[in-house]
Order: structure tokens, then C-alpha cells, then sequence
């Protein structure tokens, strides 16, 4: 699974490796700050279609499906497996028709050892940030006590060979060559593009141990994507 990640270049950065064409109203782009330990619940820079046009926006990570009468079951929905997208009720139309690209930089795995979850930072040895395969959705609370959410659930794929020695699931990330075919859902459908969520990227990523501290998600520094060498 997906359960934390980073999220530090600049908004510039952004849209230049992602070929952005305009930001949304939700993206504050003077108040953008780097976020090292991104939690369930958390809005997270995300880049969807629009008439053509790749916006990006921020989308709430965790996704609340249109039929979902409380927004907490976000929580319970931050991942959604590519092997099963086209079978899953509360997936397979999204997946027809509200695909997006959540930004990265890297992202976390635990590995069990000894009793012990230890996590690890992954990341691409180019540090270059990356897109991973998101669904979204708009959801309106039934008695409309709150304005419309618009949330995500990040795809994950079966890890390829680097992740596999930590995890046997990593998020499905999209090569930029793709990014036009996964955002465009009138002309690409999800039978079509579900080759894309293969794992990918495997020597070109690299990984390290990192502290405890990224269990916490208030724990939010640079400290937490540092390498710790066990004596």
C-alpha cells in the first residue's frame, strides 16, 4: 500500500516536469511549502484534465465515494489496487472517467523486522519528482452541512524489484510519456490504460532506512527523509 509520502520541489519545478498548464484556486502557490511525512486526510498537489488542459489543484487524499454518507470513510479508501479497478463498484467508473496524477518526490514502506515496522524512503535517483495513478471524486454531503469535497485514492501495482525488498505493493507510478493517455478519459479507457499501472522504474529508484519519527505524522522535516545507519 501507499500510506505516507513527501512532496518537496517548488511549485515551478512542478510545472515544468509535468508540462502544467494552469494552477487551480485551490492551490495556494505563495503559501505552497514542502510536506515530508503527507498523511491520509491531508490535501495533496494533484493534476487533472480540463478541457484538454492539465490544471493542477489539490485533491483531499482519501477518497469519498459519491454514494458515501459521511465523509470519515475517506480514511478507509486512500489506495485503490490496479488489478482490480474495473471490478470494484466505487472504482470502476472513476476509473473511466476521473483519473488524475498525484505529485511525489518519494514515498515510504514499512518493513517488518523482528517485531518492528522500520520504515524506508523510496525515491528516484534522478530526485526528480515523480506522478502516481490517482482516482477522484466530488463528493456533497447529504444534508449539505459542508461545501462539495473533491478527494483521491492513490493505485497501487505489485512492487517491482527494489520496493519487493521491503514490500510486496508500491503506488503505480506514470512515466511522463504517459501522463496524456492516463489523463485523457474521453479518448483513453480504463481497459486501455491499465497497462500503464504496471510496476515501473525499477533501476532507476533508490531507497534507505529512515527514522521512526516518520510513524508520527506530526513529525514533518527534512530529518525525516535522512538515511539512519544501524551500528
Amino acid at each position: 500500500m501507499c500510506g505516507r509520502f513527501v512532496e518537496y520541489s517548488s511549485i515551478s519545478k512542478i510545472k515544468k516536469a509535468f508540462d502544467i498548464n494552469g494552477v487551480g484556486s485551490l492551490v495556494n502557490t505563495k503559501a505552497h511549502q514542502a510536506n515530508y511525512n503527507i498523511s491520509p486526510g491531508q490535501n495533496v498537489l494533484s493534476i487533472v484534465n480540463n478541457n484538454d488542459e492539465r490544471i493542477l489543484t489539490n485533491l483531499r487524499w482519501g477518497l469519498i465515494p459519491r454514494w458515501a454518507e459521511d465523509e470519515r470513510v475517506g480514511y478507509r479508501m486512500i489506495n485503490a489496487r490496479a488489478e482490480t479497478l474495473l471490478e470494484k463498484r466505487t472504482f470502476k467508473d472513476l476509473f473511466q472517467n476521473k483519473r488524475c496524477l498525484v505529485v511525489a518526490d518519494g514515498f515510504y514502506e514499512w518493513e517488518h523486522r523482528d517485531k518492528e515496522k522500520i520504515p524506508h524512503y523510496f525515491s528516484l535517483k534522478s530526485k526528480d519528482p515523480f506522478a502516481m495513478a490517482g482516482l477522484y471524486e466530488v463528493w456533497q454531503s447529504p444534508e449539505q452541512r459542508v461545501g462539495k469535497i473533491i478527494s483521491c485514492t492513490i493505485i497501487t501495482t505489485k512492487a517491482n524489484k527494489t520496493v519487493k525488498k521491503i514490500h510486496d505493493r508500491m503506488p503505480a507510478i506514470i512515466k511522463p510519456d504517459d501522463y496524456g493517455e492516463w489523463l485523457d478519459c474521453k479518448n483513453y479507457l480504463g481497459e486501455v490504460v491499465q497497462e500503464l499501472l504496471e510496476p515501473i522504474y525499477d533501476k532507476e529508484m533508490t531507497y534507505h532506512e529512515v527514522s521512526k519519527k516518520v510513524n508520527y505524522p506530526k513529525n514533518n522535516s527534512v530529518e525525516n527523509i535522512a538515511s539512519v545507519n544501524r551500528a
